[in-house]
């Protein structure tokens, strides 16, 4: 939370593109935080009433990229991770593998630099879980973004490139 600035920190330094992140203001923070950070949870998040599509684009509201190319952005973050089929489905239609890819593709659609990731497997079964790991090594491979992934799943923390390690907050 402290590295997406959902939370603020009581100690330490915390540089983001070269800047003290207390100095930036609190529309600032909101501003890096949509342009340039992407979130993946748990719990997908996806609004239910509304498709896959239109989950995708709803990060496109609050950001710099003019309406017209929402479409067209949400489209390619959904081919990223192979949803095409699935565009005009709502998440009770989905699988949770899918909708994990949904909440995935949602999380790129403004082209994030870094992409935090908390349990994205922890709801799905081991198959699920292995096409998230993929979709998001291969995001780091092929497209460069960066992927802070927290996990207690040893099998999962195995597809990292570098693993830290925390115990009792330590």
């Amino acid at each position: 939370h402290i590295l997406g600035f959902l939370d603020r920190y009581k100690s330490g330094s915390y540089f983001f593109d070269g800047k003290e992140v207390m100095e930036y203001t609190d529309d600032e923070r909101a501003h890096i935080r949509n342009r340039k950070m992407g979130f993946v949870f748990q719990s997908f998040n996806l609004l239910s009433r509304t498709s896959v599509l239109e989950n995708v684009k709803l990060p496109l509201l609050y950001s710099d990229v003019p309406e017209a190319q929402w479409e067209k952005r949400a489209n390619e973050a959904i081919a990223t991770v192979g949803l095409e089929h699935r565009l005009h489905h709502q998440p009770s239609q989905l699988s949770g593998g899918e909708k994990q890819r949904a909440a995935i593709a949602r999380a790129l659609v403004t082209h994030p630099q870094v992409i935090f990731a908390d349990e994205p497997t922890g709801n799905l079964d081991s198959k699920s879980g292995l096409l998230v790991m993929q979709t998001l090594q291969r995001l780091n491979e092929e497209q460069g973004h960066t992927i802070v992934l927290i996990t207690h799943e040893t099998y999962t923390a195995e597809h990292a490139e570098r693993i830290v390690r925390l115990l009792d907050g330590a």
